[in-house]
């Protein structure tokens, strides 16, 4: 009788390398960019800047998943309704998000734009109730509610939260571009876009 073969043990180290590098690389861009505004760069340049290398960088990774851009970036099945999705997740996901996250460290601090953009898996559980129809059992809505509140801890809310002031409007600002991430990641759950994980980051920026 035939057994069957176990898929190989991913190795600690290739998954938590990539893993710290790519948690490093996100983390240095929020300081990078608060320096940078503190310069005098307007923060919707520094986003184009941001994305036209970031896409540009990813075209190589690209061609080692895939084989062939042209074919990647432009799939032959690939139909008007999916043309038109990719170009709202782009909006979403790429101008709203980091366009607003940008314009939200004009008022706070990179750290707390961080933690209020990463504030997008409590909104894509919620949005994901709304419209995927996914269940919420006990362990996530605890998660949820412990999420909420650490937020709250992080940034410091309190009494004065709704006192007004710049302080205030760029917490705003950067639920917004949370919520706009989240959008984007129900959308693209939805769509099934003809697209690899790499080929829709240059695509959509």
């Amino acid at each position: 009788m035939a057994t069957q073969s176990r898929p190989a043990p991913v190795s600690q180290v290739s998954f938590f390398l990539p893993l710290i590098a790519s948690t490093f690389l996100m983390g240095s861009s929020f300081v990078a960019g608060k320096i940078l505004i503190h310069q005098g760069f307007l923060p919707m340049i520094l986003v184009g800047w941001r994305f036209l290398v970031a896409a540009v960088a990813t075209l190589p990774l690209v061609f080692l998943d895939e084989g062939r851009i042209d074919t990647a970036l432009f799939p032959r099945s690939l139909r008007l309704r999916d043309a038109a999705l990719v170009i709202l997740i782009g909006l979403l996901q790429t101008a709203a998000v980091m366009g607003l996250l940008f314009w939200a460290m004009q008022f706070v601090s990179a750290s707390t734009a961080a933690i209020l953009l990463f504030t997008n898996p409590i909104w894509v559980a919620v949005l994901g109730r709304l419209f995927l129809g996914e269940t919420l059992h006990h362990g996530r809505l605890a998660g949820l509610f412990l999420g909420i509140i650490g937020v709250g801890l992080a940034i410091g809310l309190g009494p004065d939260v709704l006192s007004g002031g710049k302080t205030l409007i760029g917490e705003i600002i950067g639920i917004v571009s949370a919520l706009c991430w989240a959008t984007a990641t129900i959308i693209n759950k939805r769509a099934n876009l003809p697209f690899g994980p790499w080929a829709l980051g240059p695509v959509s920026t």
